[in-house]
């Protein structure tokens, strides 16, 4: 939200929900079968699973509890599943459940560095995506990081 106006970008928004879904069921798929993981990574990665849904869970109850009414932020329509300062906790155990699912959709390829390649095209995207989407707020005189 910047000026009362949701900032998003309908491109990167459907880039991050298919692949989001889509790399974190690979990744889901990978710690049942075992693919090639230590005890110690599939524990890791299991933890990082109960501790993503356990967010999103609790985020959940958060947004249900309340009935935000007329209010601009939260809303009905935007509850706490929206916030990203909010939602921020659940980032590191969702990272590595997405870097997972790149490696274990790319384990049969050749060449061993291109999860890490994939990896880093997807970072610029995001970043690229961020700057274009957040431009009006740098740009802006109230942001302490405006641009002139």
């Amino acid at each position: 939200m910047w000026q009362n106006r949701e900032l998003s970008s309908r491109i990167a928004d459907e880039f991050y929900a298919i692949s989001s879904l889509f790399l974190l069921c690979a990744a889901m798929t990978g710690i049942r079968r075992h693919a090639g993981l230590s005890t110690f990574q599939r524990q890791a990665l299991l933890l990082a699973a109960f501790t993503f849904v356990a967010a999103l869970g609790f985020f959940a109850l958060l947004s249900v509890q309340f009935d935000f009414g007329q209010c601009i932020y939260p809303s009905r329509a935007h509850p706490y599943f929206t916030s990203g300062r909010l939602i921020i906790g659940a980032l590191i155990p969702f990272a590595l459940l997405y870097a997972y699912g790149v490696i274990r959709l790319l384990h049969r390829a050749s060449n061993a560095s291109l999860p890490l390649v994939v990896l880093a095209t997807i970072v610029l995207f995001v970043s690229i995506s961020e700057i274009i989407v957040n431009y009006e707020v740098f740009a802006s005189e109230h942001n302490w990081f405006h641009l002139p």
